[in-house]
């Protein structure tokens, strides 16, 4: 499960880092940091939800931090 979660930060990260590099504008490079920062941080609450159902609460905060 860790190495998903892993994989899904990654994948995230390197998506909005190919769309940044294609903006100028402060605006919408400001707007998509935030937008990168939001999904990652669902992504995190989807896995501790996934961990606290398979794992337990201690283990699930162990992979989270």
């Amino acid at each position: 499960m860790t190495a998903f979660w892993a994989m899904s930060k990654c994948c995230v990260q390197s998506s909005y880092a190919e769309q940044l590099s294609q903006q100028s504008s402060a605006s919408i490079r400001w707007r998509l940091r935030l937008y990168e920062r939001w999904e990652l941080f669902k992504l995190n609450i989807y896995y501790l939800y996934l961990g606290l159902i398979n794992f337990g609460f201690l283990t699930a905060l162990k992979q989270v931090l």
